[in-house]
């Protein structure tokens, strides 16, 4: 995989400018694994993602690795997830790595599609009142054909920095059929320039 392109977005006039994930391969949200088949494989330096050639490094910009979760036994399945502190809030993000489903060309961004819509559902499920702020293709990506990236922003309400809940904006972007084999799902989560 070419070397990961995370910008968090940087501060303009003192607020966030417009978050902008794209990194470096194509996601997808399958269904999760049970809690007992996960795994925290963290440890110090890049911790690698042998079958698709990448890794997770300990830091990404001003991004910190906080984990590193293997979700199955033959470590094909994993994500990173990372934090970015400020004194004005917090945006958390996730990259998942994970193998595509064998399809013929003709039939990738059906295959892209449905799998967004799934990602999209867990969001609505897991934040009743998620409201859906934008819809559409996910940044250009090396390698990526039109049609088979996606991306969403949600406004949720959950607990993330205390307790108690706040409104938060969930940014998602899907890659799929990154060198034939790989989706990359990159999740942001951030109370910083609502």
């Amino acid at each position: 995989f070419p070397a990961p392109l995370w910008q968090s977005g940087g501060m303009e006039g003192g607020k966030p400018m417009r978050m902008l994930i794209p990194i470096a391969a194509g996601l997808l949200a399958l269904p999760a694994a049970p809690a007992a088949a996960q795994q925290d494989i963290s440890a110090p330096g890049t911790v690698p993602h042998r079958a698709a050639d990448t890794g997770f490094p300990e830091r990404v910009g001003e991004f910190s690795r906080t984990s590193v979760v293997r979700f199955d036994p033959g470590g094909r399945d994993n994500s990173g997830s990372y934090e970015l502190v400020r004194p004005d809030g917090r945006m958390r993000l996730t990259v998942y790595v994970y193998p595509a489903r064998r399809a013929a060309n003709r039939d990738r961004a059906g295959i892209c599609r449905a799998e967004f819509d799934g990602v999209r559902q867990v969001i609505v499920q897991q934040h009743g009142a998620a409201s859906q702020l934008e819809e559409g293709p996910a940044a250009a990506m090396s390698g990526v054909e039109d049609g088979l990236s996606h991306r969403s922003v949600h406004r949720i309400r959950a607990s993330f920095l205390t307790e108690r809940e706040e409104e938060l904006r969930s940014e998602t972007q899907l890659y799929c059929y990154v060198r034939d084999d790989w989706l990359v799902k990159y999740r942001a989560t951030s109370n910083l320039g609502l």
